[in-house]
């Protein structure tokens, strides 16, 4: 065991205390929540006042890991960035120039969350995705829209009944039950951490919540080498780093 401190932010820290610790290092955990397991897992943790509810914002964020770092009992040796940060490249920018920033930066999260961007690499890497576009399609049926940068599935919604703005797109929608591979990526390398069954438990505006995932699990061979190539092709063309890739499939 080190003494090291790191310090993580996210929705949910407990994922990132939890390896945190395995790896031998003391996390100083901010997040939405402040649950008990999280607590357990951390050095010290502090809750972030209404990201549950709005998200992220600044002032907050930078409070509750100047706190963190100022009672750590070393000097933290970075910041690990989980979910909430994927449509606040600015905020991430920030946090760069305050914190040794773990993972990846804001202009890589950008460019991986710009939809425009994203799906044309795929075409150009030849890997399957649903039929994606940033206007209204003339014929709305089975599209959603989805917000850029959005996670936790509430932003998703019928294409129909969605805002108009410049921070959505729309995506057709796909039947099958949902998978989502897991992979680290570092030094130009990319490691596989698992494979995992995702669902929903959303209701009324919000019908595909988040509802949970549970694995590891096991996918038909053909299928599952598909997704390690595409997971190695991806990584290397956005030059990613960290245990932020996650890429869907469905069967």
């Amino acid at each position: 065991m080190t003494t090291a401190t790191v310090l993580i932010a996210a929705l949910s820290g407990r994922g990132l205390a939890a390896s945190a610790r395995r790896a031998g290092y003391l996390p100083l955990v901010a997040d939405a929540f402040g649950d008990s397991d999280t607590v357990e897992h951390a050095a010290a943790a502090r809750c972030v006042t209404d990201a549950a509810r709005i998200g992220f914002r600044a002032k907050p964020v930078f409070s509750a890991l100047a706190e963190l770092a100022a009672s750590a009992a070393t000097p933290p040796i970075g910041l690990v960035l989980g979910s909430g940060f994927e449509d606040r490249p600015k905020l991430i920018a920030a946090l760069s120039r305050r914190y040794r920033l773990i993972g990846n930066d804001a202009q890589k999260v950008a460019r991986a969350k710009n939809p425009a961007g994203l799906f044309a690499l795929l075409d150009t890497l030849d890997i399957a995705h649903p039929e994606t576009q940033l206007t209204l399609p003339s014929d709305a049926r089975d599209w959603l829209s989805k917000r850029i940068g959005g996670s936790g599935g509430t932003h998703v919604v019928a294409a129909g009944s969605a805002e108009r703005s410049a921070k959505r797109y729309f995506q057709r929608r796909l039947g099958g039950v949902p998978f989502s591979v897991l992979a680290g990526a570092a030094g130009g390398g990319v490691q596989i951490v698992g494979v995992s069954r995702q669902w929903t438990v959303g209701t009324g505006p919000r019908p595909y919540r988040y509802g949970g995932a549970v694995g590891p699990v096991s996918l038909p061979p053909a299928i599952d080498a598909i997704l390690r190539a595409a997971v190695e092709r991806v990584c290397a063309a956005l030059d990613l780093v960290g245990r932020r890739l996650r890429l869907s499939a469905r069967r």
